[in-house]
């Protein structure tokens, strides 16, 4: 007989008790911050990655730039607009210049031309490029440096020449030719242009050294003859 407004309940029915309920809040809240750390983790891993392709990217660009012009490097002299010569290699605190030819001319000319190209690394560690479109006559002023690497400590150069070996920078007036002007010849002949244009001799190789701020040293060596 089962009497009226009586109830009973059993353990199937029974709800959470306080205790269990707070026990169940740490658990998710452990969980979450467990889910929390790893995302936050990824992300990090995420960021590092990211700012190690880029920086791997930059190193790629700024050493293929310089291998190229290396490649380019001919013995021309540099004329600058306000007068005088520096040899188709000059080494001057640290920064290089060089005389180049066959470099693509801004505004897609057809044909390539010459150039002088100017690597130094800025107060701030940037390893910089500046290119000048002509050699001869020079533009006035040095065009405006590009910036190609950052944490850049110095950069050093050394030259192999054949009687000498390899020499820390490189050798002022062996083989080189710094003429005053030439009076012109006759009309349409360039003979006398040309050899106040032209140095004699090139080192037979070169090596360049991007000296990072950690220490890491990247040398790019290139035959010239």
């Amino acid at each position: 007989m089962i009497r009226s407004g009586s109830s009973r309940t059993t353990g199937t029915d029974r709800g959470l008790t306080l205790i269990e309920l707070v026990v169940a809040m740490g658990v998710f809240a452990l969980v979450a911050t467990m889910g929390l750390q790893a995302l936050t983790g990824t992300l990090r891993a995420r960021d590092r990655i990211t700012e190690a392709a880029e920086g791997t990217e930059r190193l790629a660009v700024a050493t293929s730039l310089l291998r190229a012009d290396l490649e380019r490097l001919v013995p021309l002299l540099d004329r600058p607009a306000d007068g005088g010569a520096r040899s188709a290699i000059a080494w001057d605190n640290g920064a290089l210049g060089l005389s180049l030819a066959g470099v693509p001319r801004i505004g897609g000319a057809d044909v390539p031309g010459f150039a002088r190209v100017r690597w130094s690394v800025a107060a701030d560690g940037t390893l910089m490029r500046a290119q000048r479109a002509t050699l001869f006559p020079a533009q006035p002023g040095e065009a405006t440096g590009m910036p190609l690497l950052d944490e850049v400590r110095r950069l050093e150069l050394r030259t192999y020449w054949r009687d000498l070996g390899w020499v820390d920078g490189t050798v002022n007036g062996i083989g080189v030719r710094m003429p005053g002007p030439v009076a012109p010849t006759g009309d349409g002949d360039d003979a006398g242009r040309a050899i106040e244009r032209f140095s004699d001799t090139l080192p037979a190789g070169i090596e360049v050294t991007v000296v990072r701020t950690d220490g890491t040293r990247i040398p790019i060596l290139e035959a010239v003859q």
